[in-house]
């Protein structure tokens, strides 16, 4: 078993349901950052890679048919594209002051106060990796200003776009619905709802946030 797809987008961009749309299609497992919260060794293995210092990437991906996006997965999208030459990369997007007010006011709570949030050892061990390799590494700790973190995430979904080839490539938007992914994938279309999971208010409840 190889990756046959690569997410590429960000947090926050819908990546979620795109676990549950490629798990639908067949390409389950798919990874995710949640997996990294089942997985006990996987924090120390996204410091290794970012530090450039990861020897085997199957030592993250084996077993896996494909990357839903979500962090850290998405920043190592130029080395995964590479190792992965047959993969399908999908890049899933949303305006940028959308995607900069569902992320501050969901995901940005998780990573600001890991120790409020986690549940035992390993999810703290998982949310201190996620800080260092995004809140600290993508946006240089500067997620206050809204204009510099936007411009970073539109920077890197710029890179996706210039660095992977077209036919490689997918630009998905969730309300694009089956047909373009389908297509995209060589898969057929399935008789069922495009999964829509994990919204901004389910996110603050789970986190004991007001909505």
């Amino acid at each position: 078993m190889t990756l046959e797809v690569i997410g590429a987008g960000f947090p926050r961009t819908g990546t979620f349901s795109m676990r549950k749309a490629l798990g639908a299609l067949g390409l389950a497992p798919s990874y995710h950052m949640q997996e990294v919260f089942l997985n006990a060794e996987h924090p120390a293995l996204w410091r290794a890679a970012a530090a450039r210092e990861l020897d085997n990437w199957e030592s993250l991906f084996a077993g896996y048919r494909s990357i839903a996006g979500d962090g850290p997965a998405c920043l190592f999208w130029r080395e995964l594209v590479e190792h992965y030459p047959q993969a399908k990369v999908v890049l899933t997007l949303r305006d940028g002051a959308d995607w900069y007010e569902s992320f501050r006011s969901t995901v940005l709570h998780t990573l600001v106060d890991p120790e409020r949030i986690a549940r035992s050892d390993s999810d703290l061990a998982a949310l201190q990796m996620a800080r260092e390799l995004v809140l600290d590494g993508v946006f240089g700790g500067r997620f206050d200003d809204a204009g510099d973190a936007i411009a970073r995430y539109e920077a890197h979904n710029r890179a996706v776009q210039e660095g992977v080839p077209a036919d490689r490539l997918l630009v998905y938007r969730m309300g694009d619905g089956w047909a373009p992914l389908c297509a995209h994938l060589g898969t057929p279309v399935p008789d069922l709802p495009f999964p829509r999971t994990n919204d901004r208010a389910s996110i603050r409840q789970r986190l004991g946030l007001s909505p």
